[in-house]
């Protein structure tokens, strides 16, 4: 390798000009600085690794000084002279440092690891592949703590110019906790998500379609038509819905194991709730005896309501829907917890606890509901439903 006569100083590098073609100026064992043609001043640091020459870059002048390059220069050297190659020693510094790197990816991955338990597991699924589909492509290779409104924004518009105007509010909601989540964790210091609030397009609100009050005693002579053209078994399944207010599809899982006829209760475990507790279900004396009816097509599956030809699985999604349909009425299988809320709170009869305990609400107040998880109310709500029952019998 040439070598300069005498080493180089901060004098000769500035006095160096561009020649319209690349100079090199030598400082010793390797290091030299390269005069580009359009005056650029780059650091590099040759040498030799598995027979091979190479070339390594130490920045520009003066953003690295010639006492922080010779410095460099001295590191490289002893790499070289342990059997490591400089050059793919940066290279796996870098990636060590990527890896360490909290994107809004790994950070997204966590807060959804801690949500898991908290979850029903349709629930988590739908977050996750949603944020997969919409969101991670966009943002998810980002540092969190870089990420700001902007980005935020475009994603979102991105989703709301396919149309789905609810789930880019979804997935500002969800993007906002994990944010918040980053914040906890000391990976961010705040949520950019937050200032987005009312920033989207608000999407029309299409509610279940409920049954009205002044049609339930219609609805219910239908139910009890012997003529009506729907299977034995699902207008018992119909009949319960109604008189349970439960969710349809807590009702079509419905197992004989979480029965206790003699406390006329129906458990419904938190792994099939949407809030992930546990909630009991009183059964009023019509509701028992639809029950008991319910045995007697059930055969030996261990599903009240199991599919026909197949008791290993349970009645479709979309059964109980079409037989409301088939009795002459556009109401969902849903809405009927829409009808019993109406009714039941017009009344005046029953407190709004109590109401809302029976659908499986938790109550807003953060403090309440720890306080009286799913099944507050007992009392009021066992004699709240056999009212609701004789109601529906007069």
């Amino acid at each position: 390798m040439p070598k300069q006569a005498l080493p180089l100083n901060d004098t000769k590098i500035r006095a160096a000009q561009a020649t319209g073609k690349p100079l090199h100026l030598f400082d010793g064992d390797g290091l030299f600085l390269l005069v580009t043609p359009n005056g650029g001043k780059w650091w590099r640091f040759k040498y030799r690794f598995a027979g091979k020459n190479k070339t390594l870059s130490f920045g520009t002048y003066p953003e690295i000084s010639l006492k922080e390059a010779r410095n460099r220069r001295e590191q490289a050297r002893k790499l070289v002279a342990n059997g490591t190659d400089p050059a793919e020693d940066r290279k796996e510094q870098k990636r060590a440092q990527t890896a360490q790197v909290a994107t809004f990816a790994r950070v997204f991955e966590e807060w959804l690891d801690v949500q898991k338990s908290k979850l029903a597991d349709t629930t988590y699924n739908k977050i996750k592949s949603s944020m997969a589909i919409h969101a991670l492509p966009r943002i998810g290779q980002l540092p969190i703590a870089e990420i700001d409104v902007e980005a935020l924004l475009s994603m979102l518009r991105a989703i709301e110019a396919q149309g789905a105007l609810e789930m880019a509010r979804r997935v500002r909601a969800w993007t906002s906790r994990v944010f918040r989540y980053a914040v906890i964790t000391k990976r961010c210091t705040r949520d950019p998500a937050s200032d987005l609030r009312g920033a989207l397009r608000v999407p029309q609100v299409k509610h279940h379609a409920a049954l009205g009050t002044q049609d339930i005693p219609a609805f219910m002579h239908a139910l009890d038509d012997p003529l009506a053209r729907i299977s034995p078994l699902t207008r018992l399944a119909l009949h319960l819905l109604v008189l349970t207010a439960t969710r349809p599809g807590e009702l079509r899982a419905a197992e004989w194991s979480e029965f206790d006829i003699e406390k006329a209760e129906w458990r419904i475990p938190g792994i099939r709730m949407k809030m992930r507790d546990e909630h009991i279900v009183p059964l009023s004396q019509q509701a028992l005896a639809i029950v008991e009816k319910i045995k007697a097509f059930a055969g030996d599956s261990s599903y009240l309501f199991p599919a026909m030809g197949n008791p290993k699985k349970t009645l479709s999604e979309n059964t109980l829907g079409k037989a409301a349909k088939a009795l002459g009425f556009a109401v969902t299988a849903h809405g009927f917890r829409s009808t019993f809320s109406t009714y039941a709170n017009e009344s005046e009869l029953w407190s709004s606890d109590a109401i809302e305990a029976q659908l499986a609400h938790k109550p807003r107040d953060q403090i309440r509901g720890a306080y009286y998880r799913g099944n507050r109310k007992m009392n009021e709500r066992r004699r709240l439903m056999q009212w609701w029952a004789d109601e529906l019998c007069k």
